[in-house]
């Protein structure tokens, strides 16, 4: 009986076909995902940071008042500064690096942060 000896090396065009086929699927599902979470975590980053705004304003304006200082809510929020934030920065919408829009009402006492790109609380 005689051998034969194979020097086959590598992967047969069946199989290679067989694991293109499924990166394709895998892309088709992963790709659509990761472009809906990465605009669903913008959303989110942006609401934060204009949560964040109207806070750091509301305790500016709360220090100011608790040193019987008699001041607007509106003036207060004109002169938002990085020094009032942790990291030294005056937040930006992640989507574009746009700044925010902000205005107060001084009869409420409510702030209003509008973001650039239209994400809404």
């Amino acid at each position: 009986m005689k051998r034969f000896i194979s020097n086959q090396k590598g992967f047969s065009m069946v199989e290679l076909v067989f694991v293109l086929v499924i990166l394709g699927l895998l892309v088709a599902v992963a790709v659509p995902k990761y472009i809906s979470m990465t605009a669903e975590s913008q959303r989110k980053a942006c609401l934060a940071n204009q949560k964040s705004i109207e806070n750091a304003i509301l305790m500016k304006y709360s220090k100011q008042v608790m040193r019987n200082k008699d001041v607007k809510l509106s003036d207060v929020a004109k002169t938002l500064r990085g020094s009032d934030f942790a990291d030294g920065r005056v937040p930006r919408c992640p989507k574009g690096n746009k700044s925010y829009t902000i205005s107060a009402n001084d009869n409420s006492l409510r702030v209003i942060v509008k973001c650039p790109n239209g994400h809404k609380f």
